[in-house]
């Protein structure tokens, strides 16, 4: 992957860094031992303790050694020490407990390619797009106090299914970066079906198409796109590149109604 993916998924991965460092725990007398812990390590990554954080989040799991959201702060900190396998066990053990975990497949994907994991992490892509595709799950679906709306409820789930997407256009372009044109074409395709209505994912769809002078999807993309936002920059240009024309897009007009049958006169 090229170093302008990097460098935002690091950017992304700090972000996240600083909302876990500063979760609140509430009043220290009213704190389990695992609740202790847990602040003292996330008190540890903010002073950039790495070491220390990794024991005292450890200890916050021995009661709850599935809890994903320790375990993703514990790959966290792994990555900070750069100890890549270290960091993919917890992660793998945090999204096993609870996929939707804000960031956590950001930092997946940033540890398998540090690691050159490229198959590893194409199958784990795959896992997540196909289990976050059940999107009543409620394992997948933030938890929501009960007075919340149905609106409420119905929002999330949007943003699940665009996340959906994103995921998917992932797998599509990371087997597009290495080479695997064939896997790269059944994603797009899966994700062009997907978006339908988005405009920016169908031109990152016949940009590919075009790569491959894929001219049947390539089409396919462009005209559901110049119907849906014929404004897009670019489009009309990669219309004209690939001879494609507005009149061919364009439904032609309905045929005229048949003439009125003149009423029968009463005899």
């Amino acid at each position: 992957m090229s170093p302008k993916p990097l460098r935002s998924l690091m950017r992304r991965l700090s972000i996240t860094a600083l909302l876990t460092a500063g979760v609140s725990i509430g009043l220290a007398g009213c704190q389990s031992p695992a609740a202790q812990a847990q602040k003292q390590g996330v008190g540890y990554y903010r002073q950039g303790h790495y070491h220390m954080a990794v024991q005292s989040l450890k200890k916050s799991l021995q009661n709850d050694p599935l809890n994903a959201r320790r375990q993703y702060d514990i790959g966290l900190a792994y990555m900070k020490l750069h100890e890549y396998e270290q960091a993919e066990y917890h992660l793998k053990t945090a999204w096993d407990a609870f996929p939707g975990q804000p960031g956590l497949k950001t930092a997946m994907i940033h540890v398998m390619l540090k690691e050159k994991k490229i198959n590893e992490l194409l199958n784990f892509l795959e896992r997540d797009a196909a289990l976050t595709a059940k999107t009543e799950n409620p394992r997948l679906l933030p938890a929501l106090p009960k007075y919340k709306l149905r609106s409420t409820r119905d929002e999330e789930i949007k943003k699940l299914y665009a996340s959906r997407i994103r995921d998917r256009l992932e797998v599509a372009q990371i087997y597009q970066k290495i080479g695997d044109m064939d896997n790269a074409l059944v994603n797009y395709r899966v994700t062009q079906q997907m978006a339908a209505n988005d405009p920016k994912v169908l031109m990152d769809c016949a940009q590919f198409y075009q790569s491959i002078h894929d001219q049947k999807d390539l089409w396919s993309a462009l005209a559901r796109l110049y119907h849906i936002d014929p404004g897009m920059p670019g489009l009309v240009p990669m219309m004209t590149r690939n001879h494609v024309y507005i009149s061919q897009l364009t439904p032609p007009p309905p045929p005229p109604p048949p003439p009125a049958r003149p009423a029968n006169k009463q005899k």
